[in-house]
């Protein structure tokens, strides 16, 4: 089911992130915004929450408590009980800018920058970039 481009309330955003700082920060830019939000603080708690929550997007820090937060989207992609549904979620990574810079090649080499949301966070690159994500992802709707 697609968001109504009309209404951000009905954009859901689920934010995976371990450092509370950052996710308190993306959760009150995101419900400022209007969108429905739930925040999970690691991976294992981001899977059980999927199906019950159904995100249109999910930010994802790259650095998670329990595994990577690329690790966690090769699951999504590729495990078969996820892979069918959740291959055209839309995704977004939350990283420090220098650290990515200097170490994106060993960890996502295939992670386009543009899909990257850099610290210190920007409410409006944020959104900007959730909205061109749902573009991407929902655009046949």
């Amino acid at each position: 089911m697609s968001p109504d481009s009309t209404s951000l309330s009905q954009t859901r955003v689920l934010v995976v992130e371990s450092e509370s700082e950052t996710a308190n920060c993306l959760v009150a830019i995101l419900e400022g915004f209007g969108f429905d939000v739930q925040l999970a603080a690691n991976a294992i708690s981001a899977l059980s929450s999927l199906d019950e929550f159904e995100p249109h997007v999910v930010l994802l820090g790259t650095y998670l408590s329990d595994m990577p937060g690329y690790e966690l989207t090769a699951i999504l992609r590729s495990a078969p009980q996820y892979s069918a549904r959740y291959r055209g979620l839309g995704l977004l990574f939350v990283a420090d800018r220098h650290k990515i810079v200097r170490h994106r090649f060993s960890g996502a080499p295939e992670v386009p920058l543009a899909q990257y949301i850099f610290k210190p966070l920007d409410g409006d690159e944020i959104k900007d970039k959730i909205a061109r994500e749902l573009g991407r992802h929902y655009k046949s709707d």
